[in-house]
């Protein structure tokens, strides 16, 4: 009695922590899709200015904060690569807007 009990508990608890991973993986997942969206939003605004016109952005502290968000924007910029075939201006413009976005956020 007492044995089933406690595989029942485990059983509750393994439930539990998968829940939990996929909902996780549910809230990474949207945020992805929130940082693609500013990305494509502000990189039509970056493509039409000069580079003359754009702000200057100051220079970020690299910390543990800022490397894991660089990794979450260079892999939307890998997406965008993938669906989009672009010239060296088209690359610059969105490099320029990932800076910036960094900047902004941080």
């Amino acid at each position: 009695m007492l044995s089933s009990i406690i595989i029942i508990i485990i059983i509750i608890i393994i439930i539990i922590i998968i829940i939990i991973i996929i909902s996780a993986e549910g809230q990474q997942h949207t945020v992805r899709n929130k940082l693609k969206e500013d990305l494509q939003v502000m990189w039509h605004k970056v493509r039409l200015l000069q580079i003359c016109e754009r702000e200057k952005l100051q220079k970020l502290k690299t910390n543990s904060k800022l490397i894991k968000f660089q990794k979450e924007i260079n892999g939307v910029i890998d997406e965008f690569l993938e669906e989009e075939e672009m010239d060296i201006t088209d690359i610059n413009n969105l490099i320029y807007t990932a800076a910036t976005i960094i900047t902004h956020t941080h």
